[in-house]
């Protein structure tokens, strides 16, 4: 499943079917073949099954002349509607949709955002809307959250927005569909009803019906610090200690009835109760995939106590893998995958066989285990892991698994009773206090975490060995060998040689950021777009990208000018890596360096100099934005930001041939009001690099602009296409290495074989 999930193109379903039934027949024929063939016959099928399933999902694709076009269509609100500042986010389940009357195939699922309106959908509605969609699009950058993989995997194959020109129609209300979804949503409204503005509200509605959009933002950011996001999330945790209560209580209870005892044992009676109420907490949890993963497990583990069998951990834990997998082969996509069933193993490891001691030791020396066991996956997946994981989780676990949990669940189970149930409410919401009081003092008081550069294959196979060989018993002669084989995680990534330099545009749609990298210096020039309170480039994908590049602090950030789609990520990169050298002229930033020309420097035997604007100049707007040169061994690079022809003049004067850079970052993104003819003569560039993002409104790069660049032969990509761009200059022929063709899955929507057909996605939209 996983080899499948890698591939860049899925292969036909055909081929690992017909080696899956060879080697099943050669296999019955010859049973002395048996062990041979049969791993080879359960590679075939899970490569089978994958790709069948992921060309199901891949044919329910948007078509792309149905792209950006108003449709109509009807169908019904999937899932909790999500209420940001200005909009409602939904899924919803299209049965039917059309274009001027005549109907059209679009995706089942699909994903709309209703902006700046009174309509509010509720869960399990049906409505007919006019709405506005595209194929899923997201940021491309090394260490960056991968959305398309993140939609796709929820078999969301379109995204888009509610027309409101065209009212809603409403529908009606579907007797089954949603129900559950509308069971949630009346809990919600009673939690909001019984603690409002409490802080711990959004605890407790992720953790009675997994709605987590109430945890505000900051308290999502402690919880990461300290490893104990999982507290919040219901998923194995939660499931086996609240459905391990039940079986217990109700063991208890039945052993005490005698004339039921008699005719079914109190050990059944108790696994098929804790079945059914983990089920239900499941549902109430909405079915999420780490909740899906640890109902099988249970299933499987109180199934085999209903059949009198004798339940062996391991091999619980390998069929309900088998059975996750089997249900939904884009499990293996989600880091949640990993790190839940790598903890159960490590759980495992580290008790079976043991000689167990007092409870309360083995209780931290397997919370211990498992926050070393996990680091390098969490390096691997965030670049980042908490060093007070293990002290957090001491209190926080017992706190939030054993009294808020069950007040919690026990405040839904008698909301008829409102009196009852808010007063159990405000008893969660306390105990909940005092664990998050306890995470909140460590994050405070303590550094928490460390980063590191996202670590290679290797690194990840020498560390488990070494993990492995430091989780042996006592006993075992040299295990503290284990800890040299977990060096290679703090492994930097090779960095440019004296002289040369590495420059990076990030893909940060409808923006600019660019990063420098010379051998032991850092520069971030410009910062990208806030596109809401709680979302800008700088965390989604600067401070990523330079954990992973293992990039600890920036020596010099460069903000071109006050526009928000350059300045909005650097309050973010501020906050999150240390900044030593701020350059601007944006006022509200109050620089200690303006940005005038004829400042310079050098790095590393790599030259950084300021070509505009110059002292002597007002410049506002556009026109007045930084422009950096950057001349190394190999090449030189021309950062513009938003110049437009005025100040490109005026370089050409000052500056004549000295302008003649190999890359060249788009002017103004490509818009029409630069590149003009006389300055990409003055520039000459091999490569120009165009900072636009993908179907934008202001539809950049301009089709005058790139029939241009196309006349003058300058080869040009553009970030939105492309993803991050990255241009060594350590040898003579430069070529721009393009994250999505480095990085392609078969589920990324990789539109354009040759950019140019973007003038055409352009043209008459």
């Amino acid at each position: 499943m996983l080899f499948t999930q890698l591939l860049p193109e899925l292969p036909s379903a055909l081929v690992p079917t017909l080696v899956f039934s060879g080697s099943v027949t050669v296999a019955w024929i010859r049973p002395t073949r048996v062990p041979q063939f049969l791993p080879l016959a359960f590679l075939a099928a899970g490569v089978a099954w994958a790709s069948f399933y992921g060309h199901r999902l891949v044919e329910q694709q948007l078509p792309l002349e149905l792209e950006r076009k108003t449709l109509t269509v009807s169908g019904t609100v999937d899932g909790l509607p999500r209420t940001g500042t200005d909009h409602v986010r939904f899924d919803f389940k299209v049965d039917h949709a059309s274009r001027l009357g005549k109907a059209v195939k679009i995706p089942f699922k699909i994903r709309l955002s209703a902006y700046g309106a009174e309509w509010k959908p509720k869960a399990g509605d049906r409505w007919q809307l006019a709405v506005r969609l595209r194929r899923p699009h997201g940021f491309q950058n090394p260490g960056g959250f991968d959305y398309e993989a993140y939609l796709f995997s929820r078999r969301i194959r379109a995204t888009g927005y509610v027309a409101m020109r065209q009212p809603p129609v409403y529908l009606g209300r579907s007797v089954w569909s949603g129900s559950i979804d509308r069971v949630r949503e009346s809990i919600s409204a009673r939690i909001n009803q019984a603690l409002g503005p409490d802080p711990q509200t959004g605890f407790l509605m992720a953790l009675a019906i997994g709605d987590q959009q109430r945890i505000q933002t900051e308290q999502w950011n402690i919880l990461r610090r300290t490893g104990t996001s999982h507290l919040v999330a219901i998923s194995g945790l939660h499931l086996s200690l609240v459905s391990g209560l039940i079986f217990l209580l109700v063991q208890w209870a039945w052993k005490r009835f005698e004339y039921g005892c008699l005719r079914l044992p109190a050990q059944k009676v108790a696994a098929l109760s804790a079945m059914v109420f983990a089920l239900v907490y499941a549902a109430l949890a909405g079915f999420s995939v780490p909740t899906q993963r640890a109902l099988v497990m249970l299933i499987v583990g109180y199934g085999s106590l209903l059949l009198s069998r004798q339940p062996i951990r391991a091999r619980i834990i390998a069929v309900a893998m088998l059975c996750v997998l089997l249900y939904d082969p884009l499990a293996v996509i989600s880091p949640g995958f990993w790190l839940s069933f790598t903890a159960v193993g490590i759980i495992l490891y580290v008790t079976i066989g043991r000689i167990t001691g007092r409870r309360f030791i083995n209780g931290l020396r397997i919370q211990w285990a498992i926050s070393l066991g996990l680091i390098p996956l969490t390096l691997l997946f965030f670049q980042t892991a908490s060093i007070v994981s293990p002290i957090a989780n001491l209190l926080a676990i017992p706190v939030f698994a054993l009294l808020v949990v069950p007040a919690t669940l026990l405040a839904v189970l008698v909301l008829p009773f409102t009196a009852l149930s808010q007063s159990l409410l405000k008893i969660a919401a306390t105990f909940s206090f005092l664990g998050w009081s306890w995470i909140e003092q460590l994050d405070r008081h303590v550094p928490v975490d460390f980063h590191a550069a996202a670590p290679g294959a290797l690194a990840i196979v020498c560390s488990l060995l070494g993990l492995a060989m430091m989780g042996l018993p006592s006993g075992f002669p040299g295990r503290w060998l284990g800890a040299l084989w977990c060096l290679p995680l703090l492994w930097a990534p090779a960095k440019p040689s004296p002289g040369a330099f590495q420059l990076t545009l990030l893909d940060v749609g409808q923006g600019l950021s660019t990063v420098v990298q010379t051998k032991n210096h850092t520069l971030l020039f410009d910062t990208g777009a806030r596109f809401s309170p709680d979302f800008d480039t700088g965390t989604a994908v600067i401070i990523p990208f330079l954990r992973s590049r293992g990039i600890r602090y920036l020596d010099t950030v460069v903000i071109s000018h006050g526009d928000t789609d350059h300045i909005g990520g650097y309050a973010s990169v501020s906050e999150g890596t240390p900044v030593r050298r701020l350059i601007s002229n944006v006022e509200k930033l109050n620089a200690p360096e303006p940005c005038l020309a004829g400042k310079k420097w050098e790095w590393d035997n790599v030259r950084f100099k300021i070509l505009h604007p110059a002292q002597d100049a007002i410049i506002n707007g556009n026109n007045g934005s930084c422009v950096l040169q950057v001349s190394g061994k190999w090449g030189t690079a021309l950062l513009t930001a938003d110049i437009e022809k005025q100040s490109e003049s005026l370089l050409v004067k000052r500056y004549g041939n000295s302008l003649r850079s190999d890359v060249m970052i788009a002017p103004h993104h490509g818009s029409q009001t630069s590149s003009s003819d006389i300055f990409l003569s003055a520039v000459d560039p091999k490569w120009i690099l165009v900072p636009a993002g993908h179907l934008n409104r202001y539809r950049h790069p301009a089709k005058k602009v790139i029939r241009r660049y196309s006349r003058k032969k300058h080869p040009w990509r553009v970030s939105g296409v492309s993803g991050a761009i990255t241009v060594d200059f350590n040898q003579a022929s430069l070529t721009p290495v393009l994250y999505r063709n480095q990085y392609k899955r078969y589920w990324h929507n990789i539109f354009y074989p040759e950019q140019e057909a973007l003038i055409a996605r352009n043209k008459d939209s």
